[in-house]
């Protein structure tokens, strides 16, 4: 089999966790923004703070090829020890999912240096911060990057979601510093999702998996 990593982003509604969780299952999403809630299929809560192992699916680990292992992810502290019980190895999930990236990042800005009221003077002055966020979360995304490779302690499929930066030209995936021009390199497909009309006027969802001016993708 091969293993493959894969960024998806778009606006919120395109289906960006609904395509992700098409990925072979057992699968863990990582979910900071509550999208999993919406999916078919087998789905289990996991409470990583207070269990040390994922609930296991009604048909067992070799059966629950349709079931989403969740962690909601709602702060710093859980989305680490989601990514640690990952990279540990020790685990029985055929694919990984953040959910979303873009989310993840708020929070650990948060978390490196709680900033209230202070508007775009943040984003001016903070340097620092800037330089802690890309360290770490550069380090996570080349990590599930590597997931996919016979080198890894579990090789899996490992997926990453996030919003798009509407107002960038290409429309680029939504994360902030220096890791919205090196993020492109990481994975091996990077999908741009939309919803737009047909023909006759009705509702439908597009995958743009081709580099243009228009939007960032990867093939």
């Amino acid at each position: 089999m091969i293993y493959v990593c894969t960024v998806i982003h778009g606006t919120p509604g395109s289906g960006k966790t609904t395509l992700a969780a098409t990925l072979p299952g057992p699968r863990l999403i990582m979910d900071s923004e509550g999208g999993s809630r919406y999916l078919k299929g087998e789905r289990l809560e996991w409470d990583i703070l207070n269990e040390d192992e994922p609930p296991i699916p009604e048909l067992g680990w070799s059966g629950g090829k349709n079931t989403s292992i969740v962690v909601d992810i709602h702060d710093w502290e859980t989305y680490r020890k989601a990514m640690d019980f990952v990279l540990a190895g020790n685990h029985h999930f055929e694919s990984v999912i953040l959910d979303s990236i873009t989310e993840i990042q708020t929070q650990l800005k948060e978390r490196i240096n709680p900033q209230k009221g202070l508007g775009d003077e943040f984003e001016k002055n903070n340097y620092g911060v800037w330089d802690q966020l890309l360290v770490h979360m550069e380090r996570d995304v080349r990590a599930l990057r590597d997931l996919v490779r016979p080198g890894s302690k579990k090789q899996c499929h490992s997926c990453i979601v996030g919003l798009t930066d509407t107002e960038a030209v290409p429309r680029k995936i939504l994360v902030q510093g220096a890791l919205r021009k090196r993020l492109p390199q990481f994975p091996d497909l990077i999908i741009y999702l939309e919803t737009i009309h047909d023909q006759n006027g009705a509702k439908r969802r597009s995958a743009t998996i081709e580099n243009s001016e228009r939007v960032e993708a990867k093939c």
